[in-house]
């Protein structure tokens, strides 16, 4: 078979027309595996960036699960306060419905070391010193009981030490009779 020119120069044009859109794929290839690395590259940071947030997260519900525990330790130390204000309160209450009796039973004492006899006037005089003390533990408890707010003062330090035996003086002697009786 003879080539002539003309059938040359097609093939050269056909050629040359290949050449051009094999050059313009490859043009479009690369251009779209550039888009395609562009768009992994993408991908990586969004991937990078979910991951951080995500961590961000689990560190913010950690911190809000332990608000929440101490949330909920505050607010059952709240409720025991609630109660032991009320129980406090029902014990000054309480308090305050003996020691009425005990100042009537302390001025009957009174009335009647007046007009018994001598020897009996001891007993009255226990009688008055028993509720006596009844009555200045009641009110010990009913001034503990008090909410007021602390204030600092000087303190005559022998005085302090007194009025705090006062208080403990009868628990102890209590707990000694009790001691003693066991033994």
């Amino acid at each position: 078979m003879q080539f002539n020119k003309e059938h040359t120069n097609d093939l050269r044009m056909a050629l040359k027309n290949l050449s051009l859109e094999i050059e313009k794929r490859i043009a479009a290839d690369s251009r779209f595996f550039d888009e395609l690395t562009r768009l992994n590259n993408e991908l990586i940071m969004a991937k990078r960036e979910l991951t951080q947030k995500n961590l961000e997260l689990e560190a913010v519900n950690r911190e809000l699960q332990r608000c929440n525990i101490e949330l909920e330790n505050a607010h059952n130390i709240l409720q025991n306060r609630e109660k032991l204000s009320i129980v406090g309160q029902m014990a000054a209450g309480m308090a305050h419905e003996v020691k009425n009796p005990l100042t009537a039973v302390r001025g009957m004492a009174q009335l009647l070391k007046e007009r018994c006899a001598p020897e009996h006037s001891r007993l009255a005089d226990a009688i008055i010193e028993e509720t006596h003390r009844a009555c200045r533990v009641i009110n010990d408890y009913l001034q503990l009981a008090r909410h007021k707010p602390p204030s600092l003062e000087l303190q005559e330090v022998k005085k302090v030490v007194q009025e705090v035996w006062e208080i403990v003086e009868p628990l102890a002697g209590a707990a000694a009779q009790k001691t003693h009786g066991s033994i």
